[in-house]
């Protein structure tokens, strides 16, 4: 059995985060008795991307039937769009891949993990949007709460 765990963090700043990610991945495996896996990463990407160095190499591994097992730290890691995150479990199922992600306690091994793997990753969708609303929309509100009280704005740019 070759055991496949994968991180992501969005910016390269966040190097805790991602070694916070394979700490917790790499404790798991030992809980479980798991001491061999190939560890795929990718600092600094958006899991908005679907194309992505760590997971491509990942998928390329599954898809030439090297990994059986796929683990990763929540469904967040693995993708930000609904769409692209069933595509990969779907590509995971039809090669009798296995999947876990650990925030959520998702095992699709399970017969309930496939509709709460669903039901989740609807949830990332809007979360995500939201992180990435426009910053020329926020710094445009934060200048107009901040402006003075006899201050006028002739025009919105949003």
């Amino acid at each position: 059995m070759r055991i496949a765990i994968y991180a992501r963090t969005s910016t390269n700043t966040q190097t805790t985060g991602l070694e916070s990610q394979l700490h917790a991945l790499k404790t798991y495996c030992a809980s479980k008795g798991i001491s061999e896996y190939i560890v795929y990463t990718d600092a600094g990407v958006s899991g908005a991307k679907s194309s992505r160095p760590g997971l491509d190499q990942l998928m390329a591994d599954v898809n030439s039937g090297a990994i059986s097992q796929v683990i990763t730290y929540s469904l967040s890691r693995l993708s930000r769009s609904t769409k692209h995150l069933l595509q990969v479990i779907e590509s995971l199922k039809n090669r009798n891949v296995g999947f876990i992600s650990l925030s959520e306690a998702i095992d699709l091994n399970s017969p309930m993990g496939l509709m709460v793997l669903t039901v989740l990753g609807a949830v990332a969708w809007p979360i995500s949007s939201e992180i990435h609303r426009p910053i020329s929309s926020r710094c445009t509100s934060q200048f107009h709460a901040s402006a003075p009280p006899d201050f006028i704005v002739m025009h919105h740019l949003y």
